[in-house]
C-alpha cells in the first residue's frame, strides 16, 4: 500500500524547493528593501511563503512512511492532502496580502532606488524559478502527485510575477511611471485566483470526490468485455492516498461458478493494470 520509494523522490524534491525558495527570498529581500521596490519586496515574501509550504510538505510526507496502526488501520497517505491544502491556504493568503500591500502602496507612493545590478539579480531568480517548475515537472511524471503538480504550477507562476515586476521595476525607473502598486495588485490578483484553484481540488481530496470519468470509463469497458457472464452493477471507490486508493466493482452474475470465477480473476487484474487501484469485486 505504502510506496517508501515514491515518498523518498517527492520529500528530496520538497527539500529542493525549500532551499532554492530560501535563497530567493533572501536575494529579493535584499533588492526589493534596498530599491524600496514593493513589488519585489512582495516577491520575496511569495518566495518565503513557498518555503513555509515545503517545510510542511516535508513533515506531511514524513507522517506518511509512518506505518499502519490499529487507530489507522490505512496507513497516513491522506496526509499528502492535508500538506496540499496547507499549501494551497498559503498561496491564497499571501495573494491577499499582496492586494492589501499594493492598495496601500497605491494611494502612498513610494520613490524607487533602480540600479541594474537589481534588475539582473532578480532576472536570474526567473530563470531559477522556471528551472525549478520544469524540476517538479519531471519528478511529478514519475511520481504523480497533487502537491507536485501545485508547486509546478506555483513556480511558473512565480517566474511570471518575476518578470512582470521588473517591467514595472524598470517603467518606473526610467518612464517616471508609478506601476509598482499597479503591478503589485495584479501579481496579488494572480496568485490569489491560482490559490482559490488550488484550494478547491485539495478541498475536494479531503472532503473525498467521486472517480475521475476516465477510472470509471475504464472498468465499465472491461466489465462489458464480459458481458456474457456479468453485468456492472456499480462502483465505489475509496481513497486512502496517492498511492493507497481501491475500487470496488459491483457486479451481477449470469454464468455458473467456474466461468463466473474466472471472468471475476480476470477483471481484477484488468483493473489493476488500467487504472493501479487495488480492486474487489462483489458478485451475487
Amino acid at each position: 500500500m505504502f510506496d517508501s520509494s515514491r515518498t523518498r523522490k517527492i520529500m528530496f524534491a520538497a527539500v529542493v524547493g525549500l532551499s532554492v525558495n530560501l535563497v530567493l527570498s533572501g536575494v529579493k529581500l535584499y533588492i526589493g528593501l534596498s530599491s524600496n521596490s514593493l513589488s519585489i519586496f512582495s516577491d520575496s515574501i511569495n518566495n518565503f511563503a513557498d518555503a513555509i509550504g515545503f517545510g510542511i510538505m516535508i513533515l506531511g510526507f514524513y507522517m506518511m512512511r509512518k506505518k499502519p496502526t490499529e487507530e489507522f488501520p490505512f496507513g497516513y497517505g491522506r496526509a499528502e492532502y492535508l500538506v496540499g491544502f496547507i499549501f494551497a491556504a498559503s498561496i491564497l493568503f499571501t495573494g491577499l496580502y499582496f492586494i492589501w500591500s499594493a492598495l496601500d502602496r497605491l494611494f502612498l507612493p513610494r520613490f524607487l532606488y533602480f540600479t541594474w545590478f537589481g534588475f539582473g539579480v532578480t532576472a536570474a531568480c526567473a530563470v531559477v524559478k522556471t528551472a525549478l517548475a520544469f524540476y517538479f515537472r519531471s519528478v511529478n511524471k514519475k511520481c504523480p502527485s497533487g502537491v507536485l503538480k501545485g508547486a509546478e504550477t506555483d513556480s511558473f507562476l512565480d517566474a511570471g510575477i518575476t518578470l512582470m515586476t521588473l517591467v514595472g521595476f524598470l517603467l518606473g525607473a526610467y518612464a517616471n511611471l508609478r506601476l509598482d502598486a499597479v503591478v503589485g495588485i495584479v501579481i496579488g490578483i494572480i496568485i490569489t485566483v491560482e490559490g482559490v484553484k488550488l484550494l478547491k481540488n485539495s478541498i475536494g481530496s479531503l472532503l473525498g470526490k467521486r472517480a475521475e470519468k476516465d477510472v470509471t470509463a475504464a472498468v465499465e469497458a472491461i466489465v462489458k468485455e464480459y458481458a456474457n457472464c456479468a453485468e456492472l452493477r456499480g462502483i465505489e471507490t475509496h481513497d486512502y492516498g496517492e498511492t493507497a486508493k481501491e475500487i470496488t466493482v459491483i457486479l451481477a452474475v449470469k454464468e455458473e461458478k467456474e466461468k463466473t470465477l474466472a471472468a471475476v480473476d480476470d477483471i481484477v487484474k484488468k483493473v489493476e493494470e488500467k487504472t493501479g487501484y487495488k480492486t474487489r469485486v462483489f458478485y451475487s
